[in-house]
């Protein structure tokens, strides 16, 4: 369960960032995420950092659960939310622009 009250809209409208957020509430780091999760490090970091656009089923199906996020439904959807405009945008911009524009080129 989540330490603070979860009003970050505001505060939170990319994915990484909420993810980073998220992750260390829960007091883990990358490794331990990502053990949870059988995927490398690394991918979380990308994840966290905005270089790799989150995979919606993944989020829905892995992520919540290794978050523990199952019993904060509001923080759930809006992580899960924040994948699907992610994913969006980079469909909209196409990859390759939007992976420049993560990267500030």
């Amino acid at each position: 369960m989540l330490s603070t009250d979860f009003s970050l809209t505001p505060q939170f409208n990319i994915f990484g960032d909420l993810l980073r957020y998220l992750r260390v509430e829960a007091q883990l780091t990358q490794k331990q995420l990502a053990d949870r999760l059988n995927y490398a490090p690394t991918y979380i970091s990308r994840l966290e950092n905005n270089n790799r656009i989150p995979n919606v089923a993944f989020v829905r199906t892995k992520l919540i659960n290794a978050l523990e996020l199952t019993h904060e439904p509001r923080v759930a959807a809006y992580l899960i939310d924040l994948a699907v405009k992610a994913q969006a945008r980079c469909q909209r911009e196409g990859t390759l622009g939007h992976a420049l524009k993560v990267m500030g080129v």
